[in-house]
Order: C-alpha cells, then sequence, then structure tokens
C-alpha cells in the first residue's frame, strides 16, 4: 500500500538558513573538563544525592556527540543513545535538563539539526539517523513527526536568558 503524494511547497518555507552553515569542527567537551562550569549544588547531609546529580551530568556529557561526515548535521549534539537516531521527542526533554549547564556545552544546537532537516512543506521527521541524516518516517506517517515540541524548547531556553538558535539565523538572514 502506497501513500498519496500530497507534498505541497509552503512558500513560507523559502530558505533554509541551516543549510549553509559549516558542520561543527570540534569536538564536545568531555565531562572532566566541563564540571567546573555546571551548577554546583549543595545541600547538607545529602551526598548520595549530590553524587547521584554528578552522575546525571556525567552520563549527558559521555552521549555528547560530533555530527558524522555525510550526515548533514551542522552542530554537535546530545544523543539520547537508544538507536543511534536522533530523536526529536526525546531531545527536547534532554534538552530540558541541559539548559542549566548551557555555559559548559549548548545543548539546545541539538535542534539545529532538526532545523536543517526541515522539507520544503516544512516537515521535519522525529526520527533522524544519526550516521546518514535520513528521515526515518515517512512524511504520511501519522507518527512522524512532533514539531510543537521544539518552540517549546526554544521558549524555555529563551525564557532562561538565551537566544534561541533559531531565531538568531533568522536575523542573521534577514540582514
Amino acid at each position: 500500500m502506497g501513500y498519496y503524494d500530497t507534498h505541497v511547497p509552503n512558500p513560507l518555507v523559502k530558505e533554509n538558513v541551516f543549510s549553509g552553515i559549516a558542520p561543527e569542527d570540534r569536538d564536545p567537551p568531555k565531562y572532566a573538563e566541563a564540571k567546573r562550569l555546571l551548577p554546583e549544588p549543595f545541600w547538607e547531609n545529602h551526598a548520595p544525592h549530590i553524587d547521584c546529580y554528578w552522575k546525571a551530568w556525567e552520563l549527558a556529557f559521555r552521549n555528547l556527540r560530533r555530527p558524522s561526515p555525510g550526515s548533514k548535521f551542522v552542530s554537535n549534539f546530545i544523543d539520547t543513545a537508544f538507536n543511534n537516531c536522533l530523536f526529536m521527542w526525546d531531545s527536547v526533554f534532554i534538552l530540558m535538563f541541559g539548559r542549566y549547564g548551557s555555559r559548559a556545552f549548548n545543548f539546545q544546537r541539538t535542534l539545529d539539526n532538526f532545523y536543517l532537516h526541515q522539507h520544503t512543506d516544512g516537515f521535519i521527521c522525529r526520527e533522524i539517523i544519526e550516521r546518514t541524516g535520513e528521515d526515518r518516517f515517512e512524511r504520511f506517517d501519522p507518527a512522524s513527526t512532533g514539531p510543537h515540541l521544539m518552540p517549546w524548547s526554544e521558549w524555555e531556553y529563551f525564557l532562561k536568558g538565551g537566544i534561541p538558535m533559531f531565531q538568531v539565523y533568522l536575523i542573521m538572514s534577514f540582514r
């Protein structure tokens, strides 16, 4: 069974400003280097809880990735460590945690890799193969998207005092 091709280019998706960005050309930081830039908790007589906090950060930094050649990814990102795919939903949820460590690593730039893969009709697949940059789902699959999550993440990042990356690129593109 096939799908009817209902793809209609969206005139609002004129140019993907992420397509002109060169891939990030440096390794993500290691936990040992980044730890001094992370928020340091204090809670008297709760050393096991503090240890758990640091372990969560250690795991996060262990899952930072550099774009694979041929993936068409543009930024280092946090991998949710499931099946070598970048997941939109999982990424957004881990970015809610990562925003507190933005001095050590810009976790929010993980979303740049999704923005780069936006189709001309506005579709952004919810799961992208990290090695090749290919969509894991067709645009016609009802379970293939979820972009309403990305604005939430961008908004939360903005409220914390950062400028969302998509906004920076939009400003640059209109100059």
